[in-house]
């Protein structure tokens, strides 16, 4: 009976929706056999609960360590939990280690397979971030990352969706290096170097040309940062959120980091005594949209408090009134912190 149900779970499972998971789970209740515990996190992945099928996937890889793949979607799970509890505010640190200590023990029972890898160093790079976000000097945690998809980057074929991680990884040791400053350039135009490679490669997908115009935007406030004008590399990540937005008008992201950019040029405008009031309502508008989309979204409404109050700023500055912009200001501060309260 329980290699029958087994089956079952698995068909019901692999349907690839939630009745199939939840029947699964159901059929999976008081199974004991080798596959059960990884299937019970299988289908608790499918739902997007992912504590409880990282919890069954450590109960199987515990039981059987010999089990690649219960390691591998221990990995997912983790990695997920810790994307999903950092959404809310919470502290991902342990479920982004674990995760990547999944994916390392992953890696040393399947070592030909080149994308367990290539997920052991985003979620590296996950709890790098967390770390930096922490005051944690993660540079090192940060250079390994980078070392692992460059030798992974040489093999042939390459995986894919390496330039775009190696890219963003680069941008991540990049800005960490910023924070203890040391000139961030060199990397965030390495980054760039990579995430040109990955838009050559994906010719459909909002997240490569997405990706290049965060870098571009960083490098842009690096450049000003010692003295270069920075106009240049923000009219380039416009651009590229610009192609991104083309390539998928529903998405918030292209609205997200186009408004941020336009409100940074339109900050170094005002430093330069040019009118930026016109590229701060654009800023706004763009905000306005991707909440529009992604109203749980609080750094959106952070970023767009700023941009109106810069914007009050540049209109007190050339004499007209400020007050409304002001006030919408305070109003979007006060509901991102009802969203996310300790931001």
């Amino acid at each position: 009976d329980a290699e029958r149900r087994l089956g079952l779970a698995v068909a019901a499972i692999h349907a690839g929706d939630a009745g199939g998971a939840e029947a699964g789970l159901r059929l999976l209740e008081g199974v004991d056999h080798p596959r059960s515990l990884r299937l019970r996190g299988l289908a608790l992945y499918f739902l997007g609960r992912f504590d409880e099928a990282a919890q069954a996937l450590e109960a199987a890889a515990a039981r059987w360590p010999g089990d690649a793949a219960a390691w591998e979607l221990l990995g997912h799970a983790a990695l997920c939990a810790g994307l999903s509890g950092q959404a809310r505010g919470g502290d991902p640190r342990d479920r982004f280690g674990r995760a990547a200590a999944a994916f390392t023990a992953a890696a040393r029972r399947t070592p030909a397979k080149a994308s367990i890898v290539l997920m052991r160093s985003q979620a590296q790079r996950a709890l790098a971030e967390a770390e930096q976000s922490r005051g944690i000097d993660a540079r090192e945690r940060l250079r390994q990352a980078v070392r692992d998809l460059e030798t992974l980057g040489a093999s042939a074929p390459a995986p894919p969706g390496i330039h775009n991680l190696l890219g963003l990884t680069l941008w991540s040791l990049g800005t960490a290096e910023a924070a203890a400053g040391v000139d961030p350039r060199e990397l965030y135009r390495r980054a760039i170097a990579e995430l040109d490679q990955a838009l050559a490669e994906d010719g459909r997908g909002v997240l490569a040309p997405c990706n290049r115009g965060i870098v571009r935007h960083a490098l842009g406030e690096a450049e000003e940062a010692r003295g270069v004008d920075p106009r240049e590399c923000f009219r380039q990540a416009i651009a590229d959120f610009d192609l991104a937005y083309a390539r998928d008008p529903a998405s918030d992201l292209p609205f997200s980091g186009r408004g941020l950019t336009r409100k940074a040029l339109a900050v170094t405008m005002a430093r330069r005594g040019i009118d930026p009031r016109r590229t701060f309502l654009d800023a706004v508008a763009d905000l306005d949209r991707a909440i529009e989309i992604r109203p749980d979204n609080a750094l959106d409404r952070v970023n767009r408090g700023n941009a109106l109050a810069n914007l009050g700023d540049a209109e007190r500055a050339w004499g007209s009134r400020s007050r409304e912009y002001l006030e919408r200001a305070i109003v979007d501060f006060g509901a991102a912190l009802e969203r996310r309260p300790g931001l």
